[in-house]
């Protein structure tokens, strides 16, 4: 018997280095899945043109697999839509803002005798600053703005040119429906990738399966030595290892089907460390300040937008008034509701342990999001149980929404209230 060393047969575990990661931008195949692409519109000119640039010294060895350019197609729309909704709530929060700030120093000068001129005076110090923050949003939204109409969407007729002759043909009818069929059957399986993809349905859940086995084709057809896939999608563990809420590198099950189906060493990163990786392997410009603002924007699915609740509260409120007015009243209350008191809300007997109370709202918030209606897939639990103990997963002892909602709940009083 011949024997081994430690490394025969387990390659996947070994990290590339540093000048692999290099050596891997510089030389290799480089994919962009579809988050990647759309996310061109979300972000600044700045950071913009840095991505463009990058795509443009990658030339040749770029790759766009067909199920990405379906993809963006089908959610264009949506995008150019839903941030012209953000800078629509931006621009009404300050306005909100500002006429609270105007009725608290109205109530205060009651209060306290002081001068109208003082008041008016700081009110108007405030009201410059609040101007001033609305005209630099639209002054930044204006230098951004995207058309849905595309012989006028700017992001689009560069896209076009980028991609020209780096886009994977369409699939033949049959290896189409053979590649849907094996994607539905890795996801029962909990095969990665595309299986943390629970808010989709139908042939849906095969998207991401589809991007990868059109990536792997091209990798083997053109014989590379790395495979550089680009996504954003690292919140679900099924593309990223993730260890102890952290990404700590590609899914150990891609490293290995990359090396066996395509002989590539797969490199798996978002688009902040493409372009950090490109100053080097291309020598590519890039600034810190479009990293930043890059890695901002892909990390910006974490926050609820002020219509992405009102759509939320409306689906959940017919869904199940309860846990309507629980989501409700806990934002009323500084983002927590007890035990006891939603026991008393559902007339519940005591001796019920409410397991199993947040999945309305989460059923909800996965069905908005496979309509694609929110800004993002990567949204907190809108309700979240606290238990008594740590180790205990029995009885909880009270409820958390995000602080978004917490924001949300009093900027509509407020509102309301001065109306």
């Amino acid at each position: 018997m011949v024997l081994g060393s430690l490394d025969d047969d387990f390659a996947e575990y070994e990290q590339l280095t540093d000048e692999q990661q290099v050596e891997a931008v510089r030389e290799g195949l480089v994919v962009l899945d579809t988050n990647v692409v759309l996310n061109l519109y979300r972000y600044d000119q700045s950071a913009a043109d840095a991505l463009f640039a990058v795509l443009q010294l990658i030339g040749d060895r770029l790759y766009v697999p067909h199920q990405v350019a379906r993809e963006f197609w089908s959610r264009r729309r949506t995008v150019i839509r839903q941030r012209s909704k953000d800078i629509e709530e931006i621009l009404k929060s300050l306005e909100s803002f500002g006429q609270q700030i105007e009725e608290k120093l109205s109530f205060w000068r009651r209060r306290t005798g002081a001068p109208e001129a003082v008041s008016a005076g700081l009110f108007g110090e405030v009201d410059s600053a609040l101007q001033g923050a609305r005209e630099d949003i639209a002054l930044r939204a204006g230098e951004t703005k995207h058309e849905v109409d595309t012989r006028t969407d700017a992001v689009l007729g560069r896209l076009r040119v980028v991609f020209v002759g780096k886009v994977g043909s369409k699939s033949e009818p049959s290896t189409q429906s053979a590649d849907i069929a094996d994607g539905l059957k890795r996801f029962d399986q909990k095969v990665p990738p595309g299986y943390g993809d629970t808010d989709k349905s139908g042939e849906a859940r095969a998207g991401d399966y589809l991007v990868w086995i059109q990536a792997l084709r091209e990798a083997k057809a053109r014989q590379v030595r790395y495979l550089v896939v680009v996504t954003e999608d690292s919140e679900k563990g099924d593309w990223f290892e993730r260890e102890g809420g952290a990404t700590v590198g590609a899914n150990l099950a891609l490293v290995r089907e990359a090396r066996d189906y395509a002989g590539a060493q797969l490199l798996l990163v978002r688009t902040a460390r493409l372009l950090d990786l490109s100053r080097k392997a291309l020598d590519a410009q890039i600034t810190e300040e479009s990293l930043s603002s890059i890695d901002q924007v892909s990390s910006s699915g974490s926050l609820w937008t002020d219509y992405d609740i009102e759509l939320f509260m409306e689906r959940l409120a017919a869904y199940s008034s309860l846990h309507a007015l629980v989501v409700e009243e806990a934002a009323g209350n500084g983002g927590r509701i007890s035990r006891e008191r939603i026991y008393e809300m559902g007339g519940f007997d005591s001796d019920r342990t409410l397991r199993g109370f947040t999945r309305p709202t989460r059923t909800v918030m996965k069905q908005l999001q496979a309509e694609e209606a929110l800004s993002s897939k990567s949204l907190p639990e809108p309700l979240v149980a606290v238990y008594e103990s740590p180790d205990s997963y029995v009885l909880a002892s009270h409820f958390l929404v995000p602080r978004e909602f917490v924001q949300w709940f009093w900027g509509d009083s407020s509102e309301s209230s001065s109306s």
